[in-house]
């Protein structure tokens, strides 16, 4: 269970009877409860009807100058039955469209006294909450013992094994409006997803330029593509309503035309579920390295593209761009070192990059690997900011590295954390496939990938179920300490230099970074390559290209394995040279603790 407390409303939706030949206690209570929101600056959610509990509890509320929004089928409006009192009256085609729309604007819920269209409606968004459909507490006033028979009902679905304790502990009550409301900030919710198609609006507006679309609640300005890959697009975007800067990712998922078999619903949604739970302060209150979630929206492409659906997540756009790009663009414009000094202080600069990037996403990827597996971490999902973008003096690294600012993006092939440490069962390491950018993947990724889970030692088996994103990013770590220093080659006066064993251990890394990358790559472009053929059909060349890459690899699994670590472990005996040589250099050796990595344990990445 997931509690939060002091939970802050903006808005709550009411549930009521619409009768006016009911008791005046009720009607009184419905007043109360209204003018309780009212006082506490909570907006109210309701049925948009003018009679009955509906039309009390919206009276108090406005007589408060609260914000009131109705939701009324368009029926109900050529019959006169409106309030034209609200703040907002929002007119839809059918019940089920009116029922989604309430549940989608309001942070909870509470039944006044009613019937059958109050029972039914706080018994959906009950079943919403337990199903994690949405996280919201729902509540009873239960005035005059009204609901006290559902109250004892669900006691005995508890007995008879029809419901658990904590699903019928989800339906809070009191006599209280107050109360009620202090029960609603502190409810208890459940932590576990499960997810259930939601209910879909029409067909939304394409994501161009200028356009003003919405996502969630939010109307947004669409601005330029700032970026694409193989499962979505990112647009920047502004808020019409408070001008911020944001980014809106639209996915295509489902089963359709240019749709990859693994982006299903369940994806797209855990995705959301992940974005949302990064956007809360870590256990130590700081805020993570992550846009911050702002709301999303699925549509059903049907009838158009039976089968597909559209999804779009409005987020907080991070400065900079992909660390990439901005590594390559600065190691072309960069020029070699032309003294000793500037060869040993442009590798220092380097370190010093590489330690800001690791203490920076420390704390989000300790938050996210006890959650989910990330899975895809590269240079191309971590986005750089750096104010001063000029070279200075040619030095690739730039002077103030405690300017630069890192950020951790796109969550699309996350699985949920425990689900794939487990030794089997769908969604676990042992049926999952290694997934994402191959240039960063470790050993156990390639064996895995290779020959299967069967053939994996125990230290695979653990770097693949627990390590995986700490190594994905202990190479991005190299790739910027190697691409930042950029000079491959000694400075012609450096024989005679002091330092000659310090530079020449520094020169042995560069070397040994090369040929891992450089064998990265070519495993990398092999994979792309196969990959193509098998998606066009042409399983012929496919074929004998996954026997190339088997050999290319090293088939045997223990070879696959003592080829990449081999290469990687030169790495790092390169890093740890430099370390033992440049003994007053602390920051030196921070970098190579944080990048020679120990066996991770419980489930975190242990270079954090």
């Amino acid at each position: 269970m997931s509690r939060e407390p002091g939970r802050r409303f903006q808005r709550l939706c009411v549930y009521g009877g619409s009768s006016s030949k009911v008791s005046e206690e009720y009607l009184r209570l419905a007043s109360t409860l209204g003018e309780t929101l009212a006082k506490r600056k909570i907006g109210l959610v309701f049925g948009g009807g003018k009679v009955g509990l509906m039309g009390a509890v919206a009276d108090a509320v406005l007589a408060h100058e609260g914000e009131v929004i109705g939701v009324i089928p368009r029926d109900m409006v050529e019959l006169e039955q409106a309030h034209q009192g609200c703040t907002s009256l929002r007119v839809v085609d059918t019940m089920h469209e009116r029922k989604a729309l309430m549940a989608s604007l309001a942070d909870g819920f509470i039944a006044l006294p009613g019937g059958w269209g109050t029972l039914d409606e706080i018994a959906e968004v009950t079943t919403w909450t337990q199903l994690n459909i949405h996280l919201k507490p729902v509540g009873l006033l239960n005035r005059a013992g009204y609901w006290d028979h559902l109250l004892l009902w669900a006691e005995k679905a508890c007995q008879e094994g029809f419901m658990t304790a904590t699903s019928a502990k989800m339906l809070l009550a009191s006599d209280d409006p107050e109360a009620l409301l202090e029960l609603l900030a502190t409810a208890e919710l459940p932590a576990e997803f499960r997810w259930q198609p939601p209910v879909l609006p029409k067909e939304p507006l394409p994501l161009q330029e200028g356009q003003l679309v919405t996502v969630g609640q939010r109307p947004l300005r669409v601005g330029l593509a700032i970026g694409e890959g193989a499962y979505a697009r990112v647009f920047g975007a502004v808020c019409e309503e408070t001008g911020q800067e944001v980014a809106i990712k639209e996915m295509r998922c489902g089963q359709g035309a240019g749709i990859l078999p693994d982006a299903s619903l369940q994806r797209a949604n855990y995705e959301v579920k992940v974005m949302r739970l990064l956007s809360e302060p870590s256990e130590e209150g700081e805020a993570l390295r992550v846009p911050k979630f702002l709301d999303h929206q699925f549509w059903d492409l049907a009838p158009a593209e039976p089968g597909a659906f559209l999804c779009r997540v409005a987020m907080t756009r991070r400065p900079g761009q992909a660390l990439i790009s901005w590594l390559e663009e600065r190691s072309v414009c960069s020029s070699p070192a032309a003294s000793t000094t500037s060869y040993c202080s442009d590798f220092l600069r380097a370190a010093l990059s590489a330690r800001e990037l690791l203490s920076q996403l420390a704390p989000t990827f300790a938050q996210l690997n006890s959650i989910a597996m990330h899975r895809d971490v590269n240079a191309r999902n971590i986005l750089v900011f750096c104010p001063n973008s000029a070279l200075e003096g040619g030095h690739a690294a730039p002077k103030d590295t405690s300017s630069l600012e890192f950020t951790l993006l796109d969550f699309g092939s996350s699985l949920d954390f425990h689900t794939w440490s487990a030794t089997t069962g769908e969604g676990s390491w042992s049926v999952e496939n290694p997934t994402g950018d191959a240039r960063y993947w470790g050993p156990a990724s390639w064996v895995r990938f290779l020959h299967g889970p069967h053939a994996m030692s125990d230290g695979l088996q653990q770097q693949y179920s627990q390590g995986l994103d700490a190594f994905a990013l202990g190479i991005c770590t190299l790739e910027v300490l190697s691409k930042l220093h950029g000079s491959f080659s000694l400075p012609k006066e450096a024989g005679e230099d002091p330092q000659i064993e310090l530079m020449e251990s520094i020169n042995q890394f560069q070397k040994a970074w090369s040929r891992y990358w450089s064998f990265a790559i070519l495993c990398f472009e092999k994979l792309a390559e196969y990959s193509q053929m098998v998606c066009f059909n042409e399983q012929q060349r496919a074929t004998q290209l996954w026997e190339d890459t088997l050999w290319l690899c090293s088939a045997p699994p223990h070879r696959v394995r003592a080829l990449r670590v081999a290469r990687l472990r030169e790495c790092r005996l390169r890093i740890r040279e430099v370390v033992g040589l440049r003994e007053g250099s602390q920051v030196l050796r921070n970098l190579a603790c944080s990048i020679l990595f120990r066996p991770a344990r419980r489930g975190r990445p242990t270079a954090m």
